[in-house]
């Protein structure tokens, strides 16, 4: 299986994309439905959130920076856009969580893919 450090193709980087857009947003909506009171329950909901909001954006880096060294300079940018959306805002609300998924299905060809193959089984 590929990593973030050693993937040779687009499909691949793009699945790695997905893969860890999807777990650490459902994280994050998981520790928001976690409603606890108090202060300190807070603080350590929001210092969840900012930690797993860190890590995405560092394997987001890693993946712009593997495209760029196999020469896939156009996809690396589409993917900058996602983690221009994860550096840049606040995850404590969900909006931009569905943003975030809402840019990756727009841009990652293999979603397009796998709804047209998904419509296609569905017709039969």
């Amino acid at each position: 299986m590929s990593t973030i450090h050693d993937f040779e193709n687009l499909e691949d980087g793009w699945s790695l994309v997905s893969h860890f857009i999807s777990n650490q947003i459902l994280a994050i909506r998981l520790i928001m439905q976690n409603v606890e009171y108090g202060k300190e329950a807070k603080e350590k909901q929001e210092r969840c959130i900012s930690d797993i909001q860190a890590q995405l954006a560092g394997k987001l880096y890693m993946i712009v920076f593997r495209m760029q060294a196999i020469g896939c300079e156009e996809v690396a940018m589409k993917v900058k856009q996602i983690l221009d959306m994860v550096v840049g805002q606040e995850f404590s609300g969900g909006s931009i969580l569905d943003a975030i998924l809402e840019k990756n299905n727009e841009l990652n060809p293999n979603k397009k893919a796998f709804d047209e193959a998904l419509a296609a089984f569905r017709k039969k």
